[in-house]
């Protein structure tokens, strides 16, 4: 085959080939030389944009709502993983976390990474701190015992 191109070069032995996630055009200038246009392989190798202004806000004594900017991808971002104190608790499909089972006035660090279907994963988010609400209060004296109240 030969086409022409917008800049009337003569492309020669021009083929196409469906890759794993996309189609890769190669074209050929010459006999027998190949010059991919884009990824040649249909493999994604590029990883999510890292989550950025992530926040952490108690919603109970029980609970923390964090929250984060979503992520960009060249395919698409799949999800996000969520961090509690440097280990994975759980993952969302959109850019907010409502994390649940914590203890009463306890401080909790969170941070988020981002993923995409071809299992790329993006660097952790800067740490965002909350504290939940409750808890015993500080600065009080309790008495115990018969008689006191």
């Amino acid at each position: 085959m030969i086409f022409r191109t917008p800049f009337d070069k003569i492309m020669h032995n021009c083929g196409i080939v469906a890759g794993a996630l996309l189609l890769s055009i190669y074209a050929c200038e010459g006999a027998n030389t190949t010059k991919p246009l884009g990824s040649s392989d249909g493999i994604d190798r590029e990883a999510p944009s890292v989550p950025l202004g992530l926040s952490a806000d108690a919603t109970s004594d029980s609970a923390m709502s964090v929250a984060w900017s979503p992520s960009t991808d060249n395919v698409g971002v799949e999800g996000y993983r969520i961090y509690r104190d440097g280990a994975a608790v759980g993952l969302a499909a959109s850019a907010s976390y409502l994390d649940t089972g914590l203890a009463a006035g306890t401080s909790y660090s969170y941070q988020v990474s981002a993923f995409d279907t071809s299992g790329n994963e993006s660097a952790r988010s800067s740490p965002a701190t909350g504290t939940t609400s409750g808890g015993i209060a500080t600065g009080y004296i309790y008495k115990v015992g018969p008689g006191r109240q």
